[in-house]
């Protein structure tokens, strides 16, 4: 899996009322405007998923957003245009582009009915994995005690996103499957990865710096253990470490019930963050450096 999560963004629009006359808002008068969610990286095209603006008179369960398919969407590197994305299904938009390092992207969407978006962005420079380090740990449940090591560049505030995954073999077919592990690396604070949230971090203890990232991996949860496991260190874009850090304030760590605890008042609302001009959502770059760990 080379992509996020589901990230779902939640308006809270709260009624006012006064002290001699109450008003109440009719929310399907309410003028919506596009979502927009894109992550791109190198080696991979671009592609987009363009959703309507959802209000509290709406159903907001995953399925139930409505998606915009009739989307004009122009993309521009280094301010010159290069391709306009293709429409598949269900929202979804593809370009035959493959975004490259050091560049800076542009898009902008017009849709009937709504106002025009536009956003930018780029790539942030790869951060090599320089080794990685294992050591059989005393928890049965997380096997071993993974040190994944890199040098953080000194020039640059640096924001980072850790995944790991096992590549399995079926049938002759390669397919990729999430590996469990956790964390409570300083830098990160306490993850696992049956939290909703995003294992985020930034530079702020260690700039300039080496630093070896402490995680753990469980390989109890596989019939046949594969004999490598990849790990991947993102470099995100700042845009896309706000937007993720904005979203892990509003998400619960394991398992709570989002819509419910804010129901009950044991959550405020925390506006997401977005880079959408005139919109709502993301448009944001990474690049990836890969290393394995082989079993034996």
């Amino acid at each position: 899996m080379n992509y996020l999560k589901y990230i779902v963004t939640i308006i809270i629009f709260s009624q006012l009322l006064s002290c001699t006359k109450s008003y109440t808002y009719d929310f399907d008068d309410i003028d919506k405007r596009i979502v927009l969610n894109s992550f791109f990286f190198p080696d991979s095209l671009m592609r987009f998923h363009i959703t309507e603006e959802a209000s509290l008179s709406d159903d907001i369960t995953f399925d139930k957003y409505k998606t915009i398919n009739s989307a004009q969407i122009v993309i521009y590197e280094n301010e010159a245009i290069v391709d306009t994305a293709y429409y598949t299904e269900k929202g979804n938009y593809y370009s035959g582009i493959e975004p490259q390092l050091n560049a800076k992207y542009k898009i902008s969407v017009i849709a009937p009915g709504y106002d025009k978006i536009i956003a930018e962005d780029q790539i942030p420079t790869i951060i090599k994995i320089d080794s990685l380090g294992k050591i059989k740990n005393s928890d049965e449940s997380y096997n071993y005690k993974i040190k994944i090591i890199f040098d953080d560049p000194a020039e640059d505030n640096n924001y980072y996103f850790i995944y790991a995954y096992w590549k399995k073999y079926y049938n002759d077919l390669i397919y990729f499957k999430e590996a469990y592990i956790r964390t409570q690396d300083p830098a990160i604070g306490e993850w696992r990865t049956q939290s909703v949230q995003a294992p985020i971090f930034n530079d702020e203890l260690f700039n300039g710096k080496r630093y070896e990232l402490a995680i753990d991996l469980s390989v109890n949860d596989y019939r046949e253990q594969p004999e490598y496991c990849y790990f991947e260190l993102r470099s995100i874009s700042k845009n896309m470490y706000l937007y993720l850090k904005s979203y892990n304030k509003q998400t619960p760590k394991f398992g709570d019930d989002l819509m419910e605890m804010f129901q009950q008042g044991m959550v405020e609302p925390i506006p997401i963050y977005s880079n959408i001009n005139g919109g709502l959502g993301i448009f944001a770059g990474y690049a990836i450096s890969r290393d394995s760990i082989y079993f034996e």
